[in-house]
């Protein structure tokens, strides 16, 4: 990391993110593409990339906008985990980044009688989803 661009961490509009000028060129990689402007759309398929929990690189895909009513960010049934925050979230089927995941659940619960963790489950539409900051919100990205 070069230098801090932009940031913002705001408990009172959610909006969280951090955008950085690395200290090299990066080269043989393309940037990838970002929305411009305007909203996803309620529904929309999604897939996000990441290393929860300290995992080797996991691609999740199968899950879709659940609530998209905040300025700042949506919310979606990503199968994600802590250390996938962070994490690029794309428009499965343009490719497109539409945020970068936040905040979710609690990933890890009790077992009743195991004396041990295990992974929360939820159902597509229950717990309160995953939430994803708006790439669109991201101050400056769009000058670079």
């Amino acid at each position: 990391c070069k230098e801090i661009i932009s940031h913002k961490f705001e408990s009172w509009s959610k909006e969280d993110y951090v955008l950085i000028r690395l200290d090299r060129k990066v080269v043989g990689r393309a940037p990838l593409s970002v929305r411009q402007s305007g909203k996803i759309s309620d529904g929309t398929k999604l897939v996000v990339i990441g290393h929860p929990t300290g995992l080797p690189t996991k691609v999740a895909d199968g899950a879709w906008v659940r609530e998209n009513s905040k300025a700042a960010y949506f919310s979606a049934n990503l199968d994600t985990f802590g250390g996938n925050s962070g994490s690029a979230v794309f428009d499965a089927e343009t490719g497109i980044v539409e945020g970068i995941l936040v905040r979710g659940e609690n990933d890890y619960v009790y077992a009743p009688g195991k004396n041990c963790r295990v992974p929360q489950v939820c159902t597509n539409t229950g717990c309160m989803g995953e939430e994803v900051t708006r790439i669109t919100i991201v101050n400056k990205l769009s000058n670079l």
